[in-house]
This record gives structure tokens, C-alpha cells and sequence, in this order.
């Protein structure tokens, strides 16, 4: 197998800098808080007095999660032994550059059949070529998926089910963050929502039964969505609101409310999928915080969102291989199906199951944004 360059060059965890990154994280917060109050959100009616103990709670989260996470802590780490899932297909969202690549060459290492849902195809080919010319022993299959167009989600399932595979692991892994002007759809909806959450959301609907007909009760198929902590900063519905100013979002466009919006529909979105399947299905559905990686998924962003996310949250980033190595445990881990059967929250981090604040919202609101979300869906 190839070695992680990543893992090398990971620093190891220790209190004294665990303390520095807790240290480092608040003062970063305070340090621009005020300007994102100001500058980023301004009056918005997305924004209420919340936001700023909302940072804090977040610097936090990213504090701990750093800590929590190691030099050892990769995802090469979950795929033990060559071989180990051979048999099993795994359909990744955007997996030609990123966690999604990082994810994608892993499984494909230890086995596995890993079907590359792409928008470039020959992207998707390049990467899959790179991977086995590593001397990968699983197999690669490359689809065109373009999940700004719900046209392209239905092809992209007509395709895959007409390979007559099975599917063992839907990573919803594709995402974008932050661009500084509002764009649209194929179907006229704000960007970060179609791409995030809305197309994810149809191919789960489409690709559903074929994940719950791979599966057993004793080894359950899965769904994971590659969500994230930014979801904390999301104010919620109002008092007495309820989801329909939110899927699809309809007021002004600011950028880091659509993202963190996209973020908490993954959630309350995969929570709402484990309670409608219940636990004795054949699959669950989970979400998971990668961590802050040093990725380009901010390339697209604004020069204030990009300072806001770059410079507070420089000291907690994690390379591409630790930050995969979540996604890949919530996908193969055997602990995983005990822990979400057990009724426990289904949001992971670090291979943690983390609380987080959407578990402060009913099975209502879940419902209600699982509801809203259909209506948005061809008919």
C-alpha cells in the first residue's frame, strides 16, 4: 500500500498544546467576531443576538475537536487489513480532490469497489488511475453526477442502478462553502442549499431501496453525510416559524448562513432518515464533522468569509487524512451500527458521537424539513 504523506507531516496532540489551541481559538473568535457581526452578517434577519456566544461555543468545539484528533488518527486507521472490504461498493460524492479523494483512495486500497460520483468525469478517471497505479487491489467506477441540476441526480441513479451492483456505502461527501454572491440552481434554488443538501437528499431517496436491499439487520448498509460543526452557528427557526422560511432559504442572501443552514439540514436530515428507518432496517444513516481542512473548499469564498474561516481556525486544522478518517469510520466501523441503534444522536467527530444542538430541536422540525425537502423534489 502507498504511504500517507499526510500522516508524517500530522503533529502529535499533547496537553500543553491542546491548551494553545483552546487559547488560540477564542482569541481568534473575539479577535473578528465583531466584524462578522458587522461586515459579513450586518443587519441581517438571519443573524440574531445568539451569534456571538454561538462563535464561542463553536472556537470551543474546534478546540476540542483538535485535541481529540492525532498523528495516529487516520483514516488508513479504520480499514484494517488489506483486502477487508473487498465486495464492498461505496458510491462517493465529489471524489476528485479533497476528503472525498482521500476517502475514496483508502477504501480502495482495502478492497473496495468505490464508485466515483463526479462532475468531470475525466477528473474522476485521472484520480481512479492514480489510485491504482499505487497498486490498489479494489476496483473504481466513474459516473457523471452534477448536483446542482436534480436532472443529473436522476441520470446519475438511473446509471448506477443499471450497473446492477450493490451498495453498500452512500458517502454524501460533495460540497461548497461560502460564495461571496448568491447563485442559482438548474432548479432556481440558492447554490450551497441544492448542492449541500437538496441533491444528497434526492439521491438518498433515489438510491434507497438498493441501499436498504444490500444491507442485513446483522451488517446494515449505510448513508453517511458529511455535514459539519459550522451547522452551530445556524440560528434556527423563529418562534413559532417552523422550517418554510428555511428549505428552501427565501430571505436575503448572506453566505455563512446558507452554509451553516446546508450543514444542519445534513443533520436534522440524517437523523430524521435513522428514525424513519428505525433499528431494525438493514441500513442506517449517519453525520459526521470532518474537522477544519486544509482543502480548497474555500476557494470560492469571499475575502471575509475566507479570513473568517482561514486565520481563527488556522491553529485547529487537520491534514486531509485525518479529517477522512472520520467519514471512513462512520462508513465501516463495526461500533457504529451498535451506537445508532442504541437511540444515540447520530452526528460523528473524531469517531466520537457528539451532541450537538439540533438534538435540541424536536422530531418535529426534523419531519418538518424532511417534508419540506420532498416538495422540492421532481415529481
Amino acid at each position: 500500500m502507498a504511504p500517507d504523506a499526510e500522516a508524517s507531516a500530522a503533529p502529535p496532540t499533547t496537553m500543553a498544546n491542546c491548551l494553545d489551541y483552546t487559547i488560540k481559538g477564542f482569541v481568534g473568535i473575539a479577535a473578528v467576531s465583531g466584524i462578522v457581526k458587522d461586515a459579513l452578517c450586518g443587519n441581517s434577519p438571519w443573524v440574531d443576538s445568539s451569534l456571538i456566544p454561538r462563535l464561542v461555543r463553536l472556537s470551543g468545539m474546534v478546540a476540542l475537536d483538535r485535541c481529540t484528533s492525532s498523528a495516529s488518527r487516520m483514516a488508513e486507521k479504520y480499514a484494517t487489513g488489506a483486502d477487508s472490504l473487498k465486495g464492498k461498493v461505496i458510491v462517493i460524492t465529489g471524489s476528485t480532490g479533497g476528503l472525498g479523494q482521500e476517502a475514496a483512495r483508502v477504501l480502495i486500497h482495502h478492497g473496495a469497489h468505490v464508485v466515483f460520483a463526479v462532475r468531470t468525469v475525466s477528473k474522476g478517471e485521472a484520480v481512479l488511475k492514480s489510485i491504482m497505479d499505487e497498486g490498489a487491489t479494489g476496483k473504481g467506477t466513474v459516473l457523471e453526477l452534477d448536483l446542482t441540476d436534480l436532472k443529473s441526480v436522476e441520470k446519475f441513479a438511473k446509471a448506477f442502478l443499471a450497473t446492477k451492483l450493490p451498495l453498500h456505502v452512500l458517502m454524501l461527501n460533495a460540497g461548497i462553502m461560502m460564495p461571496p454572491t448568491k447563485e442559482i440552481s438548474k432548479q432556481g434554488h440558492e447554490l450551497q442549499f441544492a448542492v449541500n443538501h437538496l441533491g444528497g437528499f434526492y439521491l438518498t431517496k433515489l438510491l434507497s431501496a438498493k441501499v436498504l436491499a444490500s444491507g442485513t439487520k446483522e451488517t446494515p448498509a449505510r448513508v453517511v453525510y458529511v455535514a459539519s460543526e459550522a451547522a452551530e452557528l445556524w440560528n434556527g427557526p423563529g418562534a413559532g416559524e417552523g422550517m418554510a422560511e428555511q428549505v428552501p432559504p427565501t430571505r436575503a442572501y448572506h453566505p455563512l448562513h446558507c452554509y451553516s443552514l446546508s450543514k444542519a439540514l445534513n443533520i436534522l436530515t440524517a437523523k430524521e432518515q435513522q428514525r424513519r428507518w428505525g433499528p431494525d432496517a438493514t441500513a442506517i444513516c449517519v453525520a459526521i464533522h470532518p474537522g477544519i481542512i486544509k482543502t480548497n473548499l474555500l476557494a470560492n469564498a469571499g475575502a471575509i468569509e475566507g479570513a473568517f474561516y482561514g486565520w481563527p481556525f488556522l491553529y485547529a486544522q487537520k491534514s486531509i487524512a485525518q479529517g477522512a478518517s472520520t467519514q471512513v469510520y462512520a462508513s465501516v466501523a463495526e461500533q457504529v451500527v451498535a451506537e445508532v441503534r442504541a437511540g444515540a444522536f447520530y452526528y460523528y467527530n473524531n469517531d466520537k458521537q457528539t451532541v450537538w444542538r439540533a438534538s435540541d430541536y424536536s422530531d418535529e422540525v426534523c419531519k418538518e424539513t424532511w417534508e419540506l425537502s420532498m416538495k422540492l423534489l421532481p415529481k
